[in-house]
Order: C-alpha cells, then sequence, then structure tokens
C-alpha cells in the first residue's frame, strides 16, 4: 500500500461526514485510512464509522483507534503513524476535507518528482462562504531547513 491517511478525531462531529465522504470519494483506489478517536466527547467517531460502512471496499482498509485519554493532535498522529502501512503518509483534521482527486494527484506528484514530502496548497472557508487561498511554495534551498525539523 503506497498511501494512509491519518485522521484525528476530537469534537467534530458537525463536520465528519464531510470529511470521511470527501476520503471515501477518492480517485485514488487503495490506499489506508486510520481514524484515532482522541476521547472526543462527542459521537464523531461512530458517525465516521457509520460512513465508511457504505464504502465496503474503503472500510476494510480502515484501522479504528480509540485513545483512553485525550493527548491532542501530536499524539492522535503519532499513534496512528506507528500503524499505517502506506510509504507515504497524508494528514487530515476531522473537520476539514478533499478534492475528490487530490490524494491521486498528491501520490502522482511525489512520485514522478522523487520526492520525500509534498506540501499542498489550501483554502480557509468560512461560514459565509468566504474562501481564502494559501499557497505553500517550499523551494530547494528550504530543504535543509525542512529535514532538519522533521
Amino acid at each position: 500500500m503506497l498511501l494512509s491517511v491519518v485522521i484525528p478525531i476530537y469534537k467534530t462531529e458537525p463536520f465528519i461526514e464531510r470529511c470521511i465522504r470527501s476520503v471515501c470519494k477518492q480517485t485514488l483506489e487503495n490506499f489506508q485510512i486510520i481514524l484515532v478517536d482522541d476521547c472526543s466527547p462527542d459521537d464523531a467517531m461512530n458517525k465516521a464509522r457509520g460512513i465508511l460502512q457504505e464504502y465496503p471496499s474503503r472500510y476494510e482498509n480502515t484501522i479504528f483507534i480509540s485513545l483512553d485519554k485525550n493527548g491532542g493532535l501530536p499524539n492522535a498522529r503519532k499513534v496512528a503513524l506507528a500503524k499505517a502501512e502506506g510509504e507515504y503518509i497524508a494528514s487530515l483534521d476531522s473537520d476539514d476535507y478533499m478534492e475528490e482527486d487530490a490524494l491521486e494527484l498528491m501520490l502522482n506528484k511525489i512520485q514522478s518528482e522523487n520526492a520525500d514530502i509534498l506540501v499542498s496548497d489550501y483554502y480557509i472557508s468560512h461560514v459565509e462562504k468566504r474562501y481564502i487561498y494559501i499557497s505553500q511554495f517550499c523551494s530547494d534551498s528550504r530543504d535543509d531547513h525542512i529535514k532538519e525539523n522533521i
């Protein structure tokens, strides 16, 4: 398996459906999904599980992890990374979503460039339907800085 998608879950029940459906509808066929319930007080993990059951091929490639105590995003990601089988890791917050071809485009790009890390652009959207585009370009001159901080 080339790719694992890590999704920590904490207090995101209102957003989890859009997040999980965006992952399930990816054009990339074979990838692993790792959901980490970071002791969320809401029903987000159960809701995510129910949605994934609607996509049997995605459900069978999903690992569900429930933590005993809340450790925050870094800890949830660390736990997920220990279970990841993918050569590459994509991290997605459970209140975010991605376009249907996002994983395929990212994987194609990272393979064609023989890269170790891919930093993608993103949008910030608000309830008022206002969108802000954030471009994240990393030049080769920043390569050493990135490697030092991994």
